[in-house]
């Protein structure tokens, strides 16, 4: 047997291996032969059939059973021989047998990428989030509005939520079979000029017929056309009446931001209590979004400088996954090569960051020992950032254990990234971070 490995791109090596036909052919000639003594043709006798038309009829099953024991003694002797580094089960391909040259085939798979990290001469910006007092007004806000209370109203105002039947009539008054809607909720929103002036000052169990405006093209049919007196259809916005059988008119209520709302909320003592907590929840998130945002800059700027082929089978899995997680929790058919094209350049950053990071803790000898754990932990149920309940749970559970010590060598991974790092800091408001996440709605990326 001979054999040559051939290097191919993203971390692919291909082995073309030939075994000498002096081996083979008495194995393929004796099976041959004894396929012709066992088959049953139908217009020749047994052990009379042509090799001609065994090879014809038999041809492949033959071949696989002769050639099979060579390939499988070939892959042993070469795996055992050569320390592939294999991340992906090897395939057989461009098997092939002539009298010459003997059966040749192929052994395609990829291996761990092999690299070392040279260039770390890195220079990130580092925003610093500024949280300020229009930021703890607006969460003040927010926690108003979720805790707003309805009550029942004799008379709609502007603001105001009006519950009830709708029934689509025509020009005379008579209803249009198939189109009520009922305990439909109409916000008498301030700003709309249409629906809201129609609807002040009604009561429950009141009826009013109102006007809605259809935009044009909004909907089809011969119910949003406009049919002038003399009977043609008119272009432009549609018009359609509506009678309105009101159940309900609900008030939404805010409370007043004062004391007794800072102690509806939890164990503050009063309103000044309740800011100071959330300034400080407020600046502690902010520094999170910092450091997550600083990571992510380091590890692209990392990947732009030490940029690597990522294997075909890492990213066949990746997306593999990705798929497999949709499909989970779409309740609809999902379009997996749309969702592939998709996530296609995150999954290549996304593993490239993985081969980095791995690479780096092995350059770097960086480790997290039992101690080391203990140690945070501790410091973490001091500062009451977790309680003792949870730290014991994490002490002993064994996974909960070993995702804690990835959690720190990931920070050990980022602090040495970030010491050799030129860093530009720059400093942003708070709110701007939050506009710009709503504006963007990317993917996120995995650091």
């Amino acid at each position: 047997m001979q054999y040559e490995t051939v290097e191919q791109s993203n971390w692919q090596k291909k082995i073309r291996v030939q075994i000498s036909a002096d081996r083979v052919e008495p194995k393929l000639e004796e099976s041959i032969r004894d396929f012709q003594k066992r088959a049953k043709i139908e217009g020749f006798r047994k052990g009379k059939i042509p090799r001609q038309l065994v090879m014809k009829m038999f041809g492949p099953q033959i071949e696989s059973q002769v050639y099979q024991p060579f390939i499988a003694d070939a892959y042993d002797k070469i795996f055992k021989d050569e320390k592939f580094d294999v991340i992906s089960s090897p395939e057989i391909e461009n098997i092939t047998f002539d009298k010459t040259q003997g059966l040749a085939f192929e052994i395609v798979f990829d291996v761990r990428p092999q690299f070392k990290i040279e260039d770390f001469e890195l220079t990130v910006e580092k925003v610093r989030f500024k949280v300020e007092k229009e930021d703890i007004e607006a969460l003040l806000k927010e926690l108003q509005e979720k805790n707003a209370m309805i009550y029942s109203a004799d008379e709609a105002k502007e603001g105001h939520f009006v519950i009830a039947d709708l029934q689509e009539v025509d020009s005379s008054g008579v209803p249009i079979l198939g189109q009520k809607f009922e305990k439909q909720t109409i916000w008498l929103e301030e700003g709309n000029e249409e629906i809201t002036p129609q609807l002040l000052g009604i009561k429950p169990g009141d009826e009013r017929t109102i006007r809605i405006t259809i935009p044009e093209g909004a909907e089809s049919g011969p119910e949003s056309e406009i049919i002038t007196p003399s009977g043609e259809k008119a272009s432009g916005p549609a018009e359609k009446l509506f009678r309105v059988d009101v159940k309900e008119i609900k008030e939404r209520k805010l409370p007043e931001l004062d004391d007794e709302f800072a102690r509806d909320l939890g164990d503050y003592e009063n309103i000044k209590t309740l800011k100071k907590e959330l300034t400080k929840n407020l600046k502690e998130r902010a520094q999170y979004e910092s450091e997550g945002l600083f990571h992510q800059a380091l590890v692209d700027e990392l990947i732009k400088r030490n940029n690597i082929d990522v294997p075909q089978s890492m990213l066949q899995k990746y997306l593999d996954a990705v798929v497999d997680d949709m499909k989970k929790r779409s309740k609809e058919k999902i379009d997996e090569k749309l969702v592939r094209e998709q996530y296609k350049s995150l999954a290549i950053r996304n593993i490239k960051w993985i081969l980095l990071r791995n690479q780096l803790i092995e350059q770097e000898a960086l480790n997290v020992t039992d101690d080391e754990i203990e140690t945070h932990l501790q410091a973490r149920i001091e500062e009451k950032q977790i309680g003792e309940e949870e730290g014991k749970e994490i002490r002993n559970d064994k996974q909960r254990f070993e995702d804690y010590r990835e959690q720190l060598l990931n920070e050990k991974v980022y602090t040495v990234l970030a010491e050799r790092a030129t860093i530009e800091e720059t400093e942003k408001p708070w709110r701007q971070e939050q506009t710009d996440s709503e504006t963007t709605g990317q993917p996120q990326k995995q650091s």
